[in-house]
């Protein structure tokens, strides 16, 4: 049964953003309605506000600042938001108000005494929506496809969304991302699988990288497939092999060996018998705790040295002939004597 698949690949960090310039620089002296000419001001064209969006300032040339927006959808909202950033000190130098003549959101600078150019841009996380699929298999082996939608929500988030036939079957599931672009979180959801049991998705292997969008999964089951050969590891593990190159390991060989094996008692049928010699016998599997290896697809070797068998084999051929030429010469001898007889 079909019970998780492993999904991988990268979601495409820089695809997701837009940079929107807040206009540029206007210092002491610039002409803005409503403004003492000695205060600097950006106006900033924010649109879409979306969570995760980010207003970036900096204020006569210091440390950049960074708002990022929550749930604020308006600007007249973004404002209330800046300016209470500002009272609690988590920012400095400005205040936001609304520009009368192009309603955009306008950062001015504090700065009473003049002289403070304020800059910003708008970073705009534009919707980002990606569609891939999988197939899997039921408990019957029949195929089925899984279709996933990614959509980008904040600057380290996207949402997952896993349906099946226009179903739903789970999500949305936020995945977050740190700053390496590596999952953090929970990266996981289980939903069940249509005439299946309880599904597992595993996306531990997905990123947020500055590269191309790919995602990819390997699912941990198969259509049915007839058995067509099975296979023997040096570990003594039994690999069934199956129709469509898929092995399944399905047995494991178990080894014997003894603490003394030359004083093992040789029964009939080339059968070797555990003595108190020897010592009892150890049950375990390969290539663990000495018990050696298994070689598969090998024929077993003889035990006899072969030279030192052609050697005798050699000298009780000689030995044979002379003696046979022994009983000829005596033979021999026995018929002359025999005709002198006579």
């Amino acid at each position: 049964m079909l019970t998780s698949t492993d999904i991988t690949g990268n979601t495409n960090i820089t695809s997701s953003f837009y940079d929107l310039d807040g206009g540029g620089v206007l210092t002491k002296g610039a002409a803005i309605p409503g403004v003492p000419a000695v205060r600097g001001q950006v106006n900033l064209p924010v649109a879409n506000l979306t969570t995760g969006d980010e207003i970036r300032f900096s204020v006569g040339g210091g440390e950049e600042q960074i708002f990022k927006v929550t749930a604020e959808t308006t600007v007249d909202a973004l404002i209330v938001s800046l300016n209470a950033a500002t009272v609690a000190g988590s920012l400095t130098g400005i205040e936001a108000s609304k520009d009368p003549v192009t309603g955009r959101l306008a950062l001015i600078s504090t700065d009473l005494n003049g002289g403070t150019d304020v800059t910003g841009t708008f970073t705009d996380i534009m919707p980002v929506s990606k569609q891939s699929s999988l197939q899997v298999f039921d408990n019957v082996g029949n195929p089925v496809r899984l279709d996933l939608a990614l959509s980008k929500t904040g600057v380290n988030t996207w949402s997952i969304a896993v349906s099946h036939d226009a179903t739903l079957l789970a999500g949305p599931h936020t995945l977050t991302f740190d700053a390496n672009g590596q999952v953090i979180g929970e990266p996981s959801i289980t939903f069940p699988l249509p005439n299946g049991g309880p599904f597992t998705l595993d996306m531990t292997g997905m990123t947020q990288l500055a590269g191309d969008y790919t995602v990819t999964g390997s699912a941990n089951g198969n259509p049915p497939s007839n058995v067509k050969d099975v296979e023997f590891s040096a570990d003594g593990t039994v690999y069934a092999v199956y129709e469509d190159g898929t092995r399944v390991g399905v047995y494991a060989l178990a080894l014997a060996t003894v603490p003394s094996p030359d004083n093992l008692a040789v029964r009939a049928g080339n059968v070797y018998e555990a003595t108190g010699a020897s010592g009892t016998y150890q049950v375990g599997l390969a290539q663990t705790s000495g018990f050696g290896s298994v070689q598969s697809g090998a024929l077993e070797g003889s035990n006899v040295d072969l030279g030192a068998e052609l050697t005798a084999m050699i000298e009780a051929q000689t030995s044979y002939t002379a003696n046979s030429k022994v009983f000829q010469t005596g033979s021999e001898l026995l018929d002359v004597l025999m005709n002198l007889s006579r």
